[in-house]
C-alpha cells in the first residue's frame, strides 16, 4: 500500500470526521485523498451477489412506495 503523506492523513481524517466547513475546504482534501489512492489502487470486491443487491433494492422500493407521506 502506498505510504500516506502527513498532509493526506490530515485530509483523510478531515473527510471522515466531516470537519470541512465549505466546499472550498473539502475539494483539496478530496483531491489529496484521490491522488494518494491512485498511487496504489485496489479493485472493488463485491460482498453480495447481484441477486442479493436487487432483492434489497426491490424491498426498499416497495417500502417507500407503500409509505403514506
Amino acid at each position: 500500500m502506498a505510504r500516506q503523506s502527513g498532509l493526506n492523513r490530515t485530509a483523510v481524517s478531515r473527510i471522515r470526521r466531516g470537519t470541512c466547513t465549505s466546499v472550498t475546504e473539502l475539494e483539496p482534501a478530496l483531491q489529496s485523498w484521490i491522488a494518494d489512492y491512485n498511487e496504489d489502487p485496489r479493485p472493488l470486491v463485491w460482498t453480495k451477489s447481484a441477486e442479493e443487491i436487487f432483492a434489497a433494492i426491490t424491498a426498499y422500493l416497495h417500502r417507500i412506495s407503500d409509505s403514506e407521506h
